[in-house]
């Protein structure tokens, strides 16, 4: 392959939760029943349209590391021109993306059910801003519409929070929802060992009854403070047995004077690129604690004050949970009420994989070199990220390059591609439990073929992945090493002058129509506000803003990063717009 003669980095998009057949034809599901899924004895690789059965379909040999696996006789079929005669069968060989179902050995306890934790702020500024009002009226239409995934299966459970937390025992037996006050400082205990997580269907009334009283319930309160520290710890206490996804509401702005959460003050000093990292370490400490508990953090920051709130420490705990985080600076509930109502309901509602890991493997003589995105590696191991909770929209961006056999130290076994392989293969396995209860392996298998022809990379290059990948290695960059928004801006501009150098030298003024718009799309990226902020970095509104687009970015998948990149605008001249009839899209041509 022509990789390093032709300047363009290889990298891959994965969707480990994506159903990529666009036709509506749903991933097809694989059961192997009470024997092991077919894999590799060596690499461990899943069975997949890529490898090749020998020796009249007794053995088959992986794409992955090209060994020789025998094939169990609750696998075997002879083969006809070297295709197996069951073909049509085995769908693992005819598509690159399948469900396996597992079996009891990918189970370490009993698959989770649908588990929703909601924790609202509940000072007086939170309250003011009206939010509240909005979310219990989208979890009560969530309830009336059955849009809830797990159906019979679902567990909810509430907090809220001011200075005190406020846990509610919903047992099915009791007349009413029960509030119990936590006043102590020790939040490592429960007040009630259970019944603070209840299944919807058996307390459906209850849980109806708390959702329209809480917004009257705490209408007068007066209390401003909050504390972040116990909440977290409330959290942990009440999921660590059976995993959640976690929907973290926060508001007042009292949360900033947390001493966590405060920055040190340095007068005088005009610009703090510093504080584009987090200021302490104690919400990245508490997400990977939850995330080995499977608990993943929706994170809604809504503040109706121009108040700074550290959101670069806040969003370690969505970070390396696998969540997502939201911010509504401002906030009105009159002019951003429906943006907050449908960006928690589609959160919400939306279809997920629960209490999942996933991995990515490479053929042979290539090697992953680098990961971007929001993820957190397991302990004790190297590359299987833990994901929580994943949705269909958590996107992880690899980078892949070409293993160069070392000349010092001991000799390893290593396995290299042979020249007489014509393709580089990607695999990713997520192992999750699905909304029914079913635990099952999503794999997704791609083929990348190879060429000694250095311009033909060019020519089937995906300039709208490629772009995206490009400003996410800015971000990565900005963010691993000291905090430098003029070398971040340099190092951005060497990854698009290499390329550019190889343009040059292949093809002179004859380019490729597939990156006609590579300087286009530089330059946007340079201009980008995280790489080039309009203001000093001063502990600000504004520092929240540019660290909440820099957590969106990581997470986004590669269409909606090219909307940041290169913007699009409403025509709103066209004749006979409606709800139905929405304005056509056209992409800016000035700044």
């Amino acid at each position: 392959m022509a990789q390093k003669d032709s300047g363009v980095p290889i990298s891959v998009s994965i969707n480990y939760f994506g159903d990529p057949y666009f036709d509506g034809e749903p991933i097809p599901t694989i059961a192997f029943g009470t024997n092991p899924i077919v894999r590799c004895k060596d690499c461990r690789a899943y069975v997949n349209p890529f490898i090749r059965f020998t020796d009249g379909g007794t053995r088959w040999i992986c794409n992955f590391c090209s060994s020789y696996n025998n094939v169990e006789n609750y696998y075997y079929s002879p083969l006809t021109s070297g295709v197996r005669n069951d073909i049509e069968d085995r769908k693992e060989l005819q598509y690159g993306s399948v469900d396996f179902l597992a079996s009891a050995d990918y189970m370490n306890r009993p698959p989770m059910a649908p588990t929703f934790l909601f924790v609202f702020d509940v000072s007086k500024s939170a309250i003011d801003t009206g939010y509240l009002q909005i979310i219990t009226a989208s979890i009560l239409k969530a309830i009336e519409e059955e849009t809830f995934p797990g159906g019979d299966r679902t567990v909810v459970g509430f907090l809220t929070f001011d200075e005190k937390v406020h846990y509610y025992n919903l047992k099915s037996t009791l007349k009413q929802p029960q509030m119990i006050v936590n006043t102590d400082d020790d939040h490592d205990f429960l007040p009630i060992p259970e019944d603070l997580m209840v299944n919807l269907a058996d307390s459906k009334d209850l849980v109806i009854e708390l959702l329209t009283q809480l917004p009257v319930m705490f209408a007068d309160s007066t209390e401003y403070d909050t504390n972040m520290d116990h909440i977290i710890k409330s959290i942990g206490i009440l999921t660590k047995v059976t995993g959640a996804k976690v929907f973290l509401f926060e508001s007042s702005p009292m949360s900033a004077k947390f001493p966590h959460l405060q920055v040190t003050q340095k007068p005088g000093v005009k610009d703090r690129p510093e504080l584009l990292k987090p200021t302490v370490h104690l919400f990245k400490n508490y997400a990977v604690e939850l995330s080995h508990m499977y608990v993943s953090i929706d994170q809604f920051v809504i503040s109706g004050h121009n108040t700074f709130k550290n959101i670069a420490t806040m969003s370690d705990l969505s970070r390396y949970t696998n969540g997502r985080f939201y911010y509504y600076p401002r906030f009105n509930s009159q002019m951003q009420g429906i943006k907050l109502d449908q960006e928690f309901y589609t959160a919400l509602t939306v279809k997920s994989a629960w209490e999942a890991v996933g991995r990515i493997r490479v053929s042979g003589g290539y090697r992953q070199i680098s990961t971007l995105g929001n993820y957190l590696v397991k302990m004790r191991t190297q590359d299987l990220l833990c994901l929580p909770v994943c949705d269909e929209q958590r996107v992880v961006f690899y980078e892949i390059e070409k293993a160069e056999q070392s000349m010092d130290g001991p000799k390893k076994k290593q396995t290299y591609t042979n020249s007489t392989d014509t393709h580089v293969f990607v695999q990713t396995a997520l192992l999750y439990t699905s909304p029914e209860g079913e635990r099952r392996i999503r794999v997704h298998n791609l083929a990348m073929p190879y060429t000694d022809v250095a311009t033909e990379p060019y020519e089937y290059s995906d300039v709208n992945t490629l772009a995206p990948f490009l400003l996410k290695k800015g971000i990565d960059n900005l963010e691993t090493l000291n905090p430098n928004f003029l070398s971040t801006r340099s190092y951005i501009e060497m990854l698009y002058s290499n390329i550019a150098g190889s343009l040059n030298r292949l093809y002179r003024n004859n380019l490729p129509e597939s990156i006609d718009y590579l300087a286009c799309y530089c330059m946007g990226t340079l201009k980008n506000e995280i790489f080039s902020p309009s203001q000093n970095i001063q502990a600000n509104a504004y520092l929240d803003w540019i660290n909440f687009l820099r957590f969106q970015l990581r997470h986004m998948n590669a269409d909606e990063v090219m909307n940041v990149i290169w913007p699009q605008i409403f025509r709103v001249d066209d004749e006979g717009l409606s709800q139905e009839n929405l304005p056509s899209l056209l992409n800016l041509s000035r700044q």
